[in-house]
């Protein structure tokens, strides 16, 4: 997913939206080799709050090959971004839960569970 997000920037040829296309490869990637079952990581906001590292990772390796750290950065994004998607979606849950408690002890009638 790495290299072929750095190659779709490299070549893009786009004049904008080139990222937000880029970050969508990577999660339709995810879900082609089964990783994802959806593509619901929002990679953009990992990159978005370290956009400077982003682009000074993408220009070492056209300038230096310095593929690892390219790699690992983008590791740390899907893994920082898997873990904010997880606790976020624990939280709706949660809020769904009691909400459905709320709603079942102060209007029993309306609902049937």
């Amino acid at each position: 997913m790495a290299v072929a997000h750095y190659q779709f920037e490299a070549i893009h040829p786009f004049t904008d939206g080139n990222g937000r296309t880029g970050r969508v490869v990577n999660l339709l990637m995810l879900v082609q080799y089964e990783l994802l079952d959806m593509p619901i990581l929002y990679l953009s906001r990992y990159i978005i709050h370290n956009k400077r590292k982003y682009y000074d990772l993408l220009s070492r390796v056209t300038s230096e090959g310095a593929w690892e750290p390219w790699i690992l950065y983008m590791l740390s994004a899907t893994a920082d971004t898997a873990a904010w998607t997880l606790r976020k979606i624990k939280a709706i849950r949660e809020l769904v839960e009691a909400t459905r408690d709320t709603v079942k002890e102060k209007l029993p009638k309306i609902l049937h569970t």
